[in-house]
């Protein structure tokens, strides 16, 4: 497995790579993963069976690896003679054609994510067209959503190269214990005040902006409620200075970024949960990975009218959908939730049951041995 992520589990914020790695490796597979090496971090590591080989290279969102020659030999140096799994579409312009069989492992959809950061015309075509060679390289290819695979299909991919794989927690891997407690204690929340939660990265396409001026609605209506941003990201410092704007500063918390072992305590200590998110080509297709860490923990959930998002849940049984970009939509939306007993339940119970049933890494890793058993 080829990742730029470190790769310790609770240490990064994508779980994806070490859920994969581990299914595979209880499977029986010899799991090999290369992946950069950040200052301090071992050369070589076993962790839980998962053989880990870190390569002191450059690693550039968008690019990939700057420069392959290190990684090349590090490939070699562990005597790879199976399947090869790649987890950034442009290093597969560089290895489609050096080990066979090679399942791409698509997370952000790279000429979408080239799109957000704000490439266009001769650029974005070129991009696109790597993409579609990358695509075509790989002998399988395995997505997050279904709205994805559409998306592939389009571009000409076959029906039976493509697999959706959902990003969920396991059914097991939030039970353990975390002291909400805590989490109020230490950022000066008193246990009356309600909390309307986010947890993410904080970019523009988040609706973080949104949520900042439903929220002073919300404080209207219900004074005691605190809204908790958890995570970091490029508008930080805008959405910072917008809440000291609108005035509800001393009511909104950011935590700055927290390892993902961390983030239950969060969630658990929450009234209702928010995905706010804008529209873009990106985030239609993105079913949000906090969406199942949401349902995991049986919150209440407002998020947005997002292609993905309304596949996984339904409207008014499993969370509440609002317009996106609608911060007046919105506001009503956390009121109702954190105003009504019996809907808060209903909703935090019915998003629970479709984590328990479908949206869990135990159902979804079934995917994942099924496409590998194809080649192994």
């Amino acid at each position: 497995m080829l990742t730029a992520n470190p790769f310790h589990f609770g240490s990064f914020t994508d779980d994806r790579p070490y859920r994969e790695a581990d299914t595979l490796s209880k499977a029986g597979y010899e799991v090999h993963v290369i992946c950069t090496r950040p200052r301090g971090a071992p050369k070589e590591e076993n962790l839980h069976g998962i053989y880990i080989h870190r390569v002191a290279i450059p690693y550039t969102r968008g690019v990939g690896y700057v420069t392959l020659v290190p990684l090349l030999l590090a490939m070699r140096s562990v005597n790879l003679g199976g399947i090869v799994h790649v987890r950034n579409c442009p290093d597969t312009l560089s290895l489609g054609k050096l080990w066979r069989p090679l399942i791409l492992d698509i997370n952000d959809p790279w000429s979408l994510d080239a799109q957000m950061r704000g490439v266009a015309g001769a650029k974005l075509a070129i991009v696109r067209g790597l993409e579609k060679l990358a695509l075509s390289l790989a002998d399988h290819l395995l997505c997050v959503s279904h709205a994805d695979k559409e998306r592939l299909l389009r571009e000409g991919m076959p029906d039976c190269k493509v697999s959706v794989i959902y990003n969920c927690p396991a059914l097991t891997e939030f039970e353990q214990p975390n002291s909400i407690a805590d989490v109020r204690k230490s950022f000066g929340i008193r246990s009356p005040s309600r909390i309307i939660l986010f947890e993410g990265r904080l970019g523009k396409d988040r609706g973080l902006d949104v949520l900042l001026r439903a929220f002073t609605y919300i404080h209207h209506e219900v004074p005691d409620t605190k809204l908790l941003i958890v995570g970091d990201g490029p508008e930080r410092g805008t959405l910072e200075q917008l809440a000291h704007d609108l005035s509800i500063a001393s009511d909104v918390v950011f935590t700055g970024w927290r390892s993902l072992s961390e983030l239950p305590s969060f969630i658990r200590g929450s009234n209702v949960c928010v995905i706010p998110s804008k529209s873009t080509p990106k985030t239609e297709i993105t079913p949000h990975n906090k969406l199942f860490d949401y349902m995991a923990l049986g919150k209440p959930i407002v998020a947005s009218r997002l292609g993905e998002i309304s596949r996984v849940v339904q409207d008014g049984t499993s969370a509440i959908l609002v317009r996106p970009g609608d911060d007046l939509e919105l506001s009503k939306a956390l009121l109702a939730v954190l105003q009504d007993e019996n809907l808060s339940r209903n909703l935090g119970l019915s998003a629970y049951e479709l984590f328990r049933g479908k949206f869990n890494w135990d159902e979804q890793s079934k995917i994942l041995l099924s496409v590998y058993s194809r080649f192994a």
